[in-house]
């Protein structure tokens, strides 16, 4: 009989299923109840770890951004601290992060602002992006979060649009990659 899972690794593991289903059949087909057949587990475990679909909703696309983040967050350990390789590693890990499950997030994002809790959702995005954008950069950046936030809001937007170009417009990463790279050097510097 193998070792019972602790109650995060349990999350995890119905995180990563219920990812596969969006990935399968879209966002339509999760439920708590299509959460638990997929994962072989019964349906109290799915509404302990998560309550509502609602609440699965926001733990996915919260897992997606964290990952994105500790993606960026390792990049930046692994080479020099200078200005054009941290902004090299956030460039690089933000797109290969929405390459491989662009898609899948832009409709959990969809899917959660239909809840009336959720409609201010991308502000809450933004937000979160810039202030890890600011912990990464701050070594290359003057004065405070709040000081730096209409910047640092610029630069996820900026990510962020030409992101969704690469998934839906056919903008070749290597050209996105390019472009991000000069416009957040760009915006850094004239600082």
């Amino acid at each position: 009989m193998g070792k019972r899972m602790t109650k995060e690794e349990r999350r995890i593991q119905l995180l990563a299923m219920a990812n596969q289903i969006v990935q399968k059949s879209g966002t339509e087909a999760l439920t708590l109840i299509s959460l638990a057949d997929y994962a072989g587990v019964s349906k109290p475990i799915t509404y302990e770890h998560f309550g509502s679909r609602e609440a699965l909703l926001s733990a996915l696309y919260q897992s997606y951004d964290q990952r994105v983040i500790e993606a960026i967050e390792q990049a930046v350990a692994e080479h020099p601290v200078s200005l054009e390789a941290t902004v090299d590693s956030v460039v690089k890990s933000y797109l290969a992060c929405v390459v491989h499950c662009g898609s899948q997030y832009e409709e959990i994002i969809a899917a959660l602002q239909a809840y009336p809790g959720y409609r201010n959702l991308k502000a809450d995005i933004r937000y979160y992006f810039s202030k890890a954008y600011w912990q990464i950069l701050q070594p290359h950046l003057t004065g405070s979060f709040q000081e730096n936030k209409g910047v640092l809001y610029a630069i996820h937007g900026t990510i962020d649009a030409i992101s969704d170009a690469v998934m839906m417009e056919g903008l070749s990463y290597e050209a996105a990659e390019s472009l991000l790279r000069k416009l957040i050097l760009t915006v850094v510097r004239s600082l």
